[in-house]
């Protein structure tokens, strides 16, 4: 076990440090910013909200990003290193949420509400098992047609739909009752937990599948 898990930490050492820079960069513009606004309240209040904010926003966006640019190298090298696919991905996995975790404690430290911070530990490890499983090993079977496709859409949501928040009031209601029950303001609580863990699990279930089929150059 221990031999998979220096294993592990190879693999995904490009990663963490990639992580490990966007953490300490938002940390130090955050921090920078107060300081020269002069504002109190900055300082000892909305900083700490703030910080938790971008790291928590920036961590999912540019993930999205690195995780399926480093998983091709990741994946070939995991089973050079003599892993079995089933024991690669749960390893993988176990990274993905430790990552979750190490964030997610970050932001509970600077502003506790624990409920609101659970919900999104979910929603966030299902979002990346949908896209690796979707996008990622797709990318590793089928090339730069299914890169290219990928790219199209996050920019489209990432770049299209923000600009519309204001303009559309369908978005912005969406919006406003998706931030309604991540705070628990909303009634049907239970439902929409067990609708947050199914998106999870069934997003999981995605990953293996298309996982387990995808073709390996050893050669990489």
């Amino acid at each position: 076990m221990s031999r998979d898990i220096k294993a592990i930490a190879r693999l995904k050492k490009l990663s963490e440090i990639y992580n490990l820079l966007i953490i300490s960069f938002v940390v130090l513009l955050v921090l920078f910013i107060g300081f020269i606004s002069g504002d109190d309240d900055m300082r000892v209040g909305n900083i700490r909200i703030l910080i938790a904010t971008l790291i928590s926003g920036i961590y999912v966006g540019v993930n999205l990003f690195i995780k399926l640019i480093t998983m091709a190298d990741e994946i070939t090298r995991g089973l050079t290193f003599g892993m079995t696919r089933k024991k690669l991905f749960v390893l993988e996995r176990m990274t993905d949420i430790a990552e979750i975790l190490v964030v997610a404690c970050i932001a509970f430290l600077l502003i506790g509400r624990g409920s609101m911070i659970v919900k999104l530990i979910i929603l966030v490890f299902g979002l990346f098992n949908w896209v690796e499983g979707l996008a990622g090993n797709n990318m590793m079977r089928y090339g730069k047609k299914a890169f290219w496709v990928y790219y199209i859409i996050y920019f489209a949501i990432t770049l299209i739909i923000p600009r519309t928040l204001g303009a559309s009031d369908r978005i912005v209601e969406i919006t406003r009752l998706f931030m309604d029950w991540i705070r628990g303001t909303v009634l049907g609580q239970p439902l929409l937990w067990t609708g947050s863990i199914i998106f999870a699990i069934v997003g999981l279930v995605v990953n293996w599948i298309t996982f387990r089929r995808i073709p390996v150059n050893y050669s990489i």
